[in-house]
């Protein structure tokens, strides 16, 4: 139930594919090992958060960190 907590107070079933798109952006570094592949994710998954930091989006923010970090990790070195 808390997975599906913020899908059952907007009690709008088109928002089920979007609450998992953050999921998907993270997956985005395991199907490729370029560098580019892990900026993109790391941009999107912020964008998600910065969009939706009133709802679901404060959910994703230790991910978005996460893949930052290692996207910046990876780019010097």
């Amino acid at each position: 139930m808390v997975v599906l907590g913020p899908l059952h107070e907007g009690r709008y079933p088109g928002s089920f594919p979007y609450v998992f798109l953050p999921a998907v952006a993270a997956l985005m570094p395991l199907a490729s090992d370029r560098l580019a592949a892990q900026l993109v994710a790391a941009i999107l998954m912020l964008l998600f958060v910065f969009l939706e930091i009133l709802s679901v989006g404060v959910y994703f923010l230790p991910a978005a960190g996460s893949m930052s970090y290692a996207a910046l990790l990876r780019s010097r070195g």
